[in-house]
């Protein structure tokens, strides 16, 4: 699934009338903030809006054990965010560690009320 960062903006109708290139520039490559694009500046600035926007009190980071990119921005994340962040690290077809998982994500619920 991908996230509102991952996504391209809406199209502007007067906009791709008046100059089709630009505008596909900025819905493609001007909204797109995600962690695979150096700099990903455009990432954070996206996640600080939604935070304050939603009134965000904390970030479930979940990550696959094999994604890299992730795995190398987590510590980039924890350093920027606002609000405390749990990393929970997964890997395909785990459901040995569910109980582990659920029992740090409540411990989390639970610093955060």
């Amino acid at each position: 699934m991908k996230t509102a960062s991952e996504l391209p903006a809406a199209l502007d109708a007067g906009r791709l009338q008046e100059d089709p290139l630009a505008e596909l520039v900025r819905v493609y490559f001007d909204a797109i903030g995600d962690h695979f694009r150096r700099p990903n500046d455009a990432l954070y600035r996206w996640l600080d809006r939604e935070i304050a926007a939603r009134q965000v009190r904390g970030i479930l980071f979940r990550r696959y054990v094999w994604c890299d990119l992730w795995h190398a921005e987590s510590a980039r994340l924890k350093e920027r965010s606002p609000v405390p962040v749990l990393e929970i690290d997964v890997g395909d077809g785990d459901h040995s560690t569910l109980s582990r998982t659920t029992a740090r994500i409540e411990a989390f619920l639970e610093m955060r009320q």
